[in-house]
């Protein structure tokens, strides 16, 4: 099997939380682990949440869902469904 030169070349790149570039001595010093939390910081900080707002917003949800269904069910029995 014949590789293609441009199919020799490997391209390697840092990918923040998902791949980084390390030496063989790195992994030597890590008993050979490959695995990427070994090298690279996948955990990020938390986004903060403001839960009065979320509750708020879920609350409004909550109501409008309530008056869309009222109207479905308006609408079905105008058309002889109950």
């Amino acid at each position: 099997m014949r590789l293609e030169k441009s199919q020799k070349r490997l391209r390697f790149a840092r990918v923040k939380k998902y791949a980084k570039v390390v030496s063989l001595e790195k992994i030597g010093e890590n008993d050979h682990n490959l695995s990427v939390t070994r090298y690279v910081d996948v955990f990020g900080e938390d986004a903060q949440v403001d839960v009065k707002q979320v509750w708020q917003e879920l609350r409004t949800l909550e109501s409008e869902r309530l008056t869309v269904e009222e109207q479905l069910k308006t609408y079905l029995k105008e058309l002889g469904y109950e």
